[in-house]
């Protein structure tokens, strides 16, 4: 699987490969950013640093802001091109300017900022949410998502790995047939609800240890494609993906992952009966085993295995 985002500078002797999804992507339009650019604004996109690969080398020049903290903007020094930011206050995070990317159209900003220092012949799409000044440190990130320390994520990593083989455990449990007073029956709901927990925890362990940023929500689907290709192809690779012969053509892993997508969230309240909810369980356990495995993988002081009998 290739990278989420490329790009290079003006003479091609710094590219660069980004395997995430940018925390937050907007225009600054000010002052400083003008001058630098020689233009009326800056694009930028923010990516958790370790997510970022370079080939070359590129050379800094720091400034002072407003606030205090400094902005570091790394350029090219052969061709001069603009393409990287760093700044004091956000350590562990870097900006790449969205014009040096091979593909352009996939940069949709968040917020134009800093509109106060607008050139007057600076034309913003209306669209697009404005804001006077700078945004916080804080609000640079999605809503969903905020970055740790490597030991934090380490830390809350472990948990979410942790908690995910508990309720795959409960699962299994649950799923098991047993006799009562002479009749088989088995949790069928409790078993798809705790599984499909285990998988969500199990992906949210994955990606806070590798992008050191915590998410939210409950769609396996989405959450599965915030991973790196890399990860995501380790997942996908080793799960069998259902033959389901009534389907022409046959279903692919991402097709069947997104009919589990809220199985969580579906299936808790299935008892309301408002929608036809269908579930493959043995899928599902196949995938909440991998994905275990794969998360101890990226966590030191994990024990391998992926249940707790």
């Amino acid at each position: 699987m290739s990278a989420k985002y490329t790009g290079q500078c003006l003479c091609g002797e710094i590219r660069y490969s980004v395997d995430a999804e940018p925390l937050f992507a907007g225009n600054c339009h000010c002052r400083d950013c003008q001058r630098s650019s020689g233009s009326a604004f800056i694009p930028a996109m923010i990516f958790p640093e370790p997510a970022v690969q370079i080939s070359g080398s590129a050379r800094y020049f720091a400034t002072q802001s407003d606030s205090g903290n400094t902005h570091s903007r790394g350029f090219c020094p052969h061709c001069g091109a603009q393409l990287f930011a760093r700044f004091s206050n956000m350590p562990g995070l870097l900006g790449i300017k969205a014009g040096t990317l091979d593909d352009t159209t996939r940069y949709a900003p968040l917020l134009d900022f800093h509109v106060a220092s607008a050139a007057v012949w600076d034309v913003m799409n209306p669209d697009v949410p404005k804001k006077q000044f700078g945004p916080s440190s804080e609000s640079k990130l999605t809503e969903n998502e905020k970055l740790v320390t490597r030991e934090e994520a380490e830390a809350l990593a472990l948990g979410f790995l942790k908690m995910s083989k508990q309720f795959l455990v409960a699962s299994e449990r649950a799923g098991e047939v047993k006799v009562n007073e002479g009749a088989f029956e088995h949790a069928t709901i409790p078993a798809i609800v705790c599984v499909a927990f285990a998988i969500e925890l199990g992906l949210k362990a994955i990606y806070i240890s590798e992008q050191q940023a915590k998410t939210k929500g409950h769609e396996l689907k989405k959450l599965f494609n915030k991973l790196s290709s890399k990860l995501k192809d380790a997942i996908e690779s080793t799960v069998p993906v259902p033959s389901y012969p009534h389907f022409d053509p046959p279903r692919t892993f991402l097709d069947v992952l997104k009919t589990h997508d809220k199985a969580f969230e579906k299936w808790r309240y299935a008892c309301e009966g408002s929608e036809n909810l269908t579930a493959d369980i043995t899928f599902l356990h196949k995938l909440a085993a991998r994905v275990q495995t794969v998360a101890a993988g990226q966590l030191p002081n994990s024990s391998s295995g992926t249940s707790e009998k």
